[in-house]
């Protein structure tokens, strides 16, 4: 298995209709929904006001201290460290701009997309 971690290993569509969402995706992409992850909206989250929206998972060694992390730089994490798939676990922080995001448990099946997390120092910018 490759190394997922610093990277998206999962894109999941938080959704007040989970089978609408399913079948809007599907209509649209046909099997690649199988890739994507149909969850209800929390409840939490729809009191903060948050409409359905596809949120990307960081896969990290250590959820607690990543999200801890984002909390120590001026970030705040948006309801407790929860289950996740593959006996896995889920945290979403909000960052100090504002963009939200999930740090996940790598699961054992990479996702398969090209897509990572890059920090300025990375990319030489």
């Amino acid at each position: 298995m490759t190394d997922q971690t610093n990277r998206f290993v999962r894109f999941v569509f938080r959704t007040t209709d989970v089978s609408a969402g399913r079948a809007f995706y599907a209509s649209v992409l046909g099997d690649a929904v199988t890739d994507t992850t149909f969850v209800p909206l929390h409840e939490q989250a729809l009191a903060r006001g948050a409409r359905p929206h596809w949120l990307g998972l960081l896969g990290v060694a250590d959820v607690d201290a990543a999200a801890r992390a984002v909390e120590a730089r001026g970030g705040t994490r948006l309801g407790p460290t929860a289950p996740y798939f593959e006996g896995g676990e889920l945290a979403v922080v909000r960052d100090p701009g504002g963009a939200i995001v999930g740090f996940g448990t790598p699961p054992a099946t990479p996702l398969g997309t090209r897509t990572t997390w890059r920090t300025s120092a990375e990319s030489g910018s």
